[in-house]
């Protein structure tokens, strides 16, 4: 796909909370993903949608333990400073593929489990497919909106009416 026509490819992603959070605020350059998901091409545009769930078993993430700890927090304040049910970034996928082949060697981490016996253990998904992000711009205001289920092409309008939105999309197609 040329750059012209990744420009042209706007996705919408929802994933849960706190891997936003992770994508937007803790480094996190990549998110795994289910293999029979529809995925967003290399190159694409992506609005990133931190969905009003919770990924299950969150509380178990080695990375948001250490978080909490340096924060001084509990896991209910964390909890709470999720936001949730709004594009909070806009991005370009930089890769797809199997997790072993694309995701960069410093996200392995964000999938490590403070209990690897836990019954749900299904943090790491090194068989599934992965999307690595660049050039991830956070928005100073999030769009409060309803998620999707899966990656799609149909954007909120209220996403694309956001002014913030039309100047980080004219500089990412620059």
């Amino acid at each position: 796909m040329s750059k012209a026509q990744a420009d042209q490819e706007v996705w919408f992603m929802s994933n849960r909370q706190p891997w936003v959070f992770a994508l937007t605020d803790c480094g996190l350059t990549s998110k795994t993903r289910s293999p029979f998901v529809t995925l967003s091409p290399r190159g694409s545009i992506v609005f990133l949608h931190a969905s009003k769930a919770l990924w299950r078993g969150w509380e178990n993430l080695v990375w948001v333990d250490v978080y909490i700890h340096e924060h001084e927090m509990t896991p209910k304040d964390f909890e709470k400073s999720l936001v949730r049910g709004a594009v909070l970034a806009v991005a370009r996928v930089r890769a797809v593929g199997f997790t072993d082949d694309v995701m960069p060697e410093s996200d392995f981490g964000f999938f490590d489990l403070v209990d690897i016996e836990a019954p749900w253990c299904l943090a790491w998904c090194g068989g599934e497919q992965t999307v690595v992000f660049e050039d991830i711009h956070v928005l100073r205001t999030p769009i409060f909106c309803r998620g999707a289920q899966v990656p799609t092409r149909k954007v909120p309008p209220e996403v694309l009416a956001s002014d913030e939105v039309q100047k980080i999309l004219e500089e990412m197609r620059h």
